[in-house]
């Protein structure tokens, strides 16, 4: 890359990326929401909320809504809502009340169908945070009318990058060790049965698919080794072959949110990596 990013400038970035992700994936989803947020859903929200680490918080509430203004009309004001605060956040406009008031939301909306989340709802609730957290509106929005900021970067230990890339070490390598207690993904049966359906009419050879498996395994084990190496080859083999990985999950499980949000991640912690010092 012959231009150079400043620190400010992929915290920026990071924050357009990860919010339009979650704009789109909310609207994509618009429609379904009111199978779970109704007067008349398939399954009571009360019963959803059973299994979430929010019901002491969340039941009161759907409790007092039953009994004032509906559930059907407080799905619309509440979606309405996020849509605004979304919006907001793209804009960089009041750029840490947005993101304060997204989270809140972002939880009262998905995790009160707890039953039906998956990796990418916890992990745009960890990017509405850290983008909560981090100058992540001193770029690319309306909250930047003035350049009166020191645009060094700041010290390697408390930049957006260092705790994404440590996070990530984390995600990847407890994922792997999980991973390899389970024989599926030693001969390659995992990956079969996260592709396979009732309209599955292809043949995968077996061998490809144990290859995958324990490379899946390898590649996340290895993650933290490779992540601080000093080596920048290094570093740039990891974050390539984790982005394959990633565009794999997208294409063939269908997990595209999922895939985009680690994408994401990915190349903001390793960015300095694919440029000229």
């Amino acid at each position: 890359m012959n231009y150079k990013l400043n620190y400010y400038q992929i915290c920026g970035l990071f924050r357009i990326a990860v919010v339009s992700l979650a704009f789109i994936d909310l609207s994509s989803l618009l429609y379904d929401y009111k199978l779970f947020f109704s007067d008349k859903a398939i399954l009571p929200i009360q019963l959803g909320l059973v299994d979430t680490e929010y019901f002491s918080l969340l039941n009161p509430i759907y409790n007092s809504l039953e009994n004032n203004i509906g559930i059907t009309n407080f799905f619309y004001i509440t979606i309405s809502l996020y849509f605004i605060i979304l919006l907001m956040c793209i804009a960089g406009f009041y750029t840490r009340i947005s993101f304060l008031i997204g989270i809140l939301l972002q939880i009262l909306i998905f995790r009160s169908i707890t039953n039906f989340n998956y990796g990418y709802d916890q992990f745009i609730t960890m990017s509405f945070f850290y983008c909560l957290i981090f100058p992540v509106g001193k770029e690319y929005s309306i909250d930047y009318n003035n350049k009166n900021y020191n645009s060094k970067t700041p010290n390697f230990f408390f930049s957006l990058n260092t705790f994404l890339k440590i996070h990530l070490c984390i995600v990847y390598f407890t994922s792997g060790l999980a991973k390899c207690s389970d024989p599926n993904w030693w001969n390659g049966n995992a990956i079969w049965r996260a592709m396979a359906d009732l309209s599955t009419d292809f043949y995968i050879n077996p061998y490809l698919l144990m290859a995958l498996s324990i490379g899946t395994l390898l590649l996340e084990i290895s993650y933290p080794i490779f992540a601080f190496s000093k080596f920048k080859i290094l570093r740039r083999t990891l974050v390539i072959s984790i982005i394959l990985m990633h565009l794999g999950i997208g294409i063939f499980l269908g997990l595209s949110s999922f895939a985009t949000v680690m994408i994401i991640w990915n190349i903001t912690a390793f960015y300095k990596d694919f440029t000229h010092e």
